[in-house]
């Protein structure tokens, strides 16, 4: 059976994308000419093209007329979607700069709902909070602790937030090691959802900035032990 060339390119893509995200071409280099790297990959030149296309929307390659196809810096150019590629690679210093991340946005959103959520908002966020406490399947626990995130940011009204969330969400839904390790220290993370739950009764955004960014910075210490 002949692939789809949307699932060759895919393929392609991905098999380029970690070659240059692990420096097989440094920042600058010009990349093999077309059809050279199309008999190297064992692909045609139209479905070469689907994949570099992919990989120059996210900012990790730039084809010009007459000057080939070079190497970007991902630090100045890359898109957000890189992060899950970026963590398959297994560098523990980046899942631990990813949470510090997810830190300061989850403060900041609970710090923000405090002032921004409606009554519906606090009952819909309680009761996912009291669906994980019950909640013994680790894929489960993940989806809906995404789910409760999403109900937080949505609670803070703040659209920049929300679209953030949804280039770190497929990172931890994606990499199975990571709802593992999330899911080893569950009776922690069972009491930060009752604690920001308190907290946005409360009504002080300070205090749940504080103590959100303190919660998170204890799980995240367990869940970076816990990886391989």
């Amino acid at each position: 059976m002949v692939e789809p060339i949307s699932r060759a390119s895919d393929r392609v893509a991905a098999q380029l994308r970690r070659a240059l995200l692990t420096g097989t071409w440094p920042v600058g280099a010009r990349l093999p000419p077309e059809r050279t790297l199309a008999e190297t990959l064992g692909v045609n030149r139209l479905t070469l093209r689907a994949a570099l296309a992919q990989l120059e929307a996210q900012g990790l390659i730039r084809a010009r007329q007459g000057d080939g196809v070079r190497v970007l810096d991902l630090r100045t150019s890359g898109s957000l979607d890189l992060l899950g590629d970026l963590v398959a690679l297994g560098d523990k210093g980046l899942v631990a700069d990813l949470l510090g991340v997810r830190r300061a946005v989850a403060a900041e959103a609970v710090a923000l709902a405090v002032a921004r959520a409606t009554p519906t908002d606090l009952a819909h966020i309680e009761a996912l909070a009291d669906l994980q406490g019950a909640e013994a399947d680790p894929r489960a626990f993940l989806m809906r602790d995404l789910e409760l995130g999403r109900a937080v940011v949505r609670a803070a009204r703040s659209l920049p937030m929300e679209l953030l969330m949804n280039a770190l969400a497929p990172v931890y839904r994606d990499h199975p090691h990571l709802p593992d390790a999330l899911f080893g220290h569950a009776d922690a993370v069972r009491r930060s959802y009752q604690g920001v739950v308190a907290l946005l009764r409360a009504g002080d955004p300070e205090a749940a900035r504080s103590a959100v960014q303190h919660t998170l910075q204890i799980i995240d210490t367990l869940t970076l032990e816990a990886l391989p």
